[in-house]
């Protein structure tokens, strides 16, 4: 038998070329040690909008295709992702569906989809190798994606978000007409009220229009109590009819008045006509009468009768007394000592 001698070039050139290719072909299949693990771990929560809240962590954001239109951020040490978006879900009336795509190989691929705790899950459809788990917490539906060592996963759920097949009360027709006929009552009350109330208020304002202007009568036009007989009316004598100057003249104290003499005609030749109204009133009623008698019984007014008075005054002819709300006129004790000494 010959013996392979390796010292010979003719044998080992080729032996070498050899063992290069097969190295070549094995160091081809061998797996790379070298090439990182690709992990995408998220927590999606939706509204009953459809918007998205995303945040987690993945290795590579090239990876989420959805991001292309979404604002987020994204920290590189850390590998966290924040983002919010409304491109994950799509409705159909009241079916929504969300759908999550990845490019990419995943040695861990997990998601956990948070929907609106009134949402009613109809399905889940996922790439190979994808595994689902359905719980509620916190008032959502919770669906927990998973898998391992996975190519390009991809996920749809589907679910109904229908606020019509929330519970509803029964409309009671019964109560709601109970309710209007209280609500008229007391609106009707409330009328009643406001009427009464408008009435005493405007009642009060005339009670005290009439309170106040009573009281300026009373302040300035003295009531008294004087009545004519109710057969007799008080007769009244013009200064210019002669049968007067010799009338009888009734005493208002004593019965009989004052008889008109010469002494009597004197005075009276010294006044004017509506003096000696007043005076002749005087020697009727016995030389006394208040100021509000003397005004009916001449028929003079109030202001002419003051300004008469207080001339008559000046001229010691009569005597001004304050009595209560009127004054007492009185000839005075001049002039009736005149009268007693003729």
């Amino acid at each position: 038998m010959r013996r392979l001698d390796i010292s010979d070039d003719s044998v080992f050139l080729p032996i070498l070329i050899i063992l290069i290719a097969i190295g070549t072909a094995l160091g081809q299949d061998a797996p790379d040690d070298s090439d990182a693990s690709n992990q995408l771990i998220l927590n999606i929560y939706i509204d009953d909008a459809g918007r998205a809240l995303i945040n987690g962590y993945i290795d590579d954001l090239k990876s989420l295709a959805f991001l292309n239109s979404t604002e987020y951020t994204y920290e590189d040490d850390s590998k966290q992702i924040y983002a919010i978006t409304g491109a994950l879900t799509s409705k159909s009336g009241d079916d929504w569906m969300v759908s999550l795509e990845s490019k990419g190989r995943y040695d861990l691929f997990q998601v956990l989809f948070y929907l609106p705790a009134n949402a009613k899950l109809r399905g889940i459809d996922g790439s190979a190798g994808i595994e689902h788990l359905i719980s509620t917490a916190n008032e959502s539906v919770i669906a927990e994606i998973r898998g391992s060592d996975i190519t390009d996963p991809a996920v749809n759920i589907e679910y109904l978000l229908s606020f019509a097949e929330m519970p509803k009360k029964k409309l009671d027709t019964a109560n709601i007409s109970n309710i209007g006929y209280q609500y008229t009552i007391i609106g009707l009350a409330l009328i009643i009220g406001l009427g009464i109330l408008i009435f005493l208020w405007r009642s009060k304002l005339s009670s005290s229009a009439r309170k106040g202007k009573l009281e300026h009568i009373a302040r300035t036009e003295p009531c008294v109590s004087y009545e004519k007989p109710p057969d007799l009316p008080a007769p009244k004598y013009d200064a210019e009819m002669p049968e007067a100057k010799n009338a009888p003249v009734l005493d208002h104290k004593h019965g009989s008045g004052i008889e008109i003499n010469s002494e009597t005609s004197a005075v009276m030749d010294t006044l004017t006509d509506k003096e000696k109204s007043v005076f002749k009133a005087l020697l009727r009623r016995g030389g006394t009468m208040t100021q509000t008698e003397i005004r009916y019984e001449v028929d003079i007014s109030k202001s002419s009768l003051s300004g008469i008075l207080t001339s008559m005054e000046k001229r010691k002819i009569i005597t001004k007394k304050e009595k209560g709300r009127t004054n007492v006129i009185e000839l005075s004790e001049r002039f009736l000592n005149t009268l007693e000494r003729s």
